[in-house]
């Protein structure tokens, strides 16, 4: 395939294995096709750290900077919105089910969250609701908080309830 890019981000393939979806630049995504021509490019929000394709689906779901997910339409070129982010730490996977419904967010101090996609997306713009994780200390600490330190267990959450393994 002739193009290349010096950017550290992942690559996909769209659903029709026909063209192939990738930053070509911090702050834009590109569609190639796989003679290397671009198709389309989309300016994102934030710099790229990583990307995914959803299955049978033009949206593409970019790992930003800001650590969110933003959500981006091939078919129309357009910024469709948002999932914040869930935790202070790093993101370092996330995965979204066969339908696109739910999505798992795994961060880098071990915790992972079950999304529901449709329940917690945000509209361009819109602000994310106050949350709240309960510590293995079972104190309440705002998740919108910028330093948080909750390192010392591993949660799972599904509507926001966490179940805390002891």
């Amino acid at each position: 395939i002739p193009f290349y890019s010096e950017l550290n981000v992942n690559f996909d393939f769209t659903p029709d294995s026909k063209n192939i979806v990738c930053a070509s630049e911090d702050d834009e995504l590109s569609v190639y096709n796989l003679r290397g021509e671009k198709q389309l490019s989309i300016k994102t929000q934030n710099p790229i750290e990583k990307l995914s394709v959803l299955q049978n689906s033009s949206v593409v779901a970019v790992y930003t900077t800001k650590n969110q997910i933003e959500l981006y339409d091939l078919s129309t070129k357009e910024f469709v919105g948002y999932l914040p982010a869930y935790n202070s730490t790093t993101l370092t996977t996330f995965s979204f089910n066969n339908d696109n419904a739910s999505l798992l967010l795994g961060y880098e101090d071990g915790s992972i969250y079950k999304v529901d996609v449709k329940k917690d997306f945000l509209a361009p713009g819109e602000n994310p609701p106050s949350l709240q994780l309960i510590s293995n200390e079972e104190k309440i600490v705002p998740l919108n908080t910028e330093n948080i330190e909750i390192t010392s267990f591993k949660i799972f959450t599904e509507k926001n309830n966490l179940i805390i393994p002891k």
